[in-house]
C-alpha cells in the first residue's frame, strides 16, 4: 500500500521548525490556493529571514477580522519594531496587552519602545509593572 506525502503545509512546517526558512517560504509559495494558515507560515518565514515589510503585509492581512487582529497585534508590534517604528508598535502591544494585561513580555516590549524612543518615564513605568508581577 502507498504511503501519501505529505502536503506542501505539513513539508514546509517541518522545514520552518528545522529553521530553513527560506526552504520553507518558498515550498509554502508553491501552494495554489493558499489558506490563512498558508498565510502565517509565510508571514513566519518572512519575519525569520528579517524581510518585515513582507512579514508586516502578511500579519495586517491576516488581522483584518477583529477575531484574528488579538491573535496577530503581537506579530504586527515586533514588525513595527524591528522597522523602528516605534508609535506603531506601542499601538500593537497596547492592544495586544489589553487582552492580556499581566503578560511580562508585552509590558517588556512596551517598556523598550519607550524606552528606545528616549521616553524613560513611561519607559519605567512598565518596568515597575514587571517587578510587580514577578519581584
Amino acid at each position: 500500500m502507498k504511503k501519501n506525502s505529505p502536503s506542501l503545509y505539513e513539508t514546509s512546517l517541518n522545514l520552518f521548525k528545522d529553521n530553513y526558512f527560506l526552504q520553507a517560504l518558498e515550498k509554502i509559495q508553491q501552494q495554489p490556493h493558499q489558506t490563512p494558515e498558508d498565510l502565517e507560515l509565510i508571514a513566519k518565514c518572512h519575519y525569520n529571514l528579517e524581510e518585515f515589510e513582507e512579514a508586516l503585509s502578511n500579519f495586517l492581512e491576516l488581522s483584518k477580522s477583529n477575531v484574528e487582529k488579538k491573535k496577530y497585534s503581537t506579530d504586527i508590534g515586533l514588525c513595527y519594531l524591528k522597522q523602528g517604528n516605534f508609535e506603531h508598535a506601542i499601538s500593537a502591544f497596547s492592544f495586544s496587552l489589553n487582552s492580556t494585561p499581566d503578560d511580562k513580555q508585552l509590558l517588556y516590549l512596551l517598556a523598550d519602545c519607550y524606552f528606545k524612543q528616549g521616553k524613560l518615564h513611561q519607559a519605567h513605568n512598565y518596568y515597575e509593572k514587571i517587578l510587580a508581577l514577578d519581584p
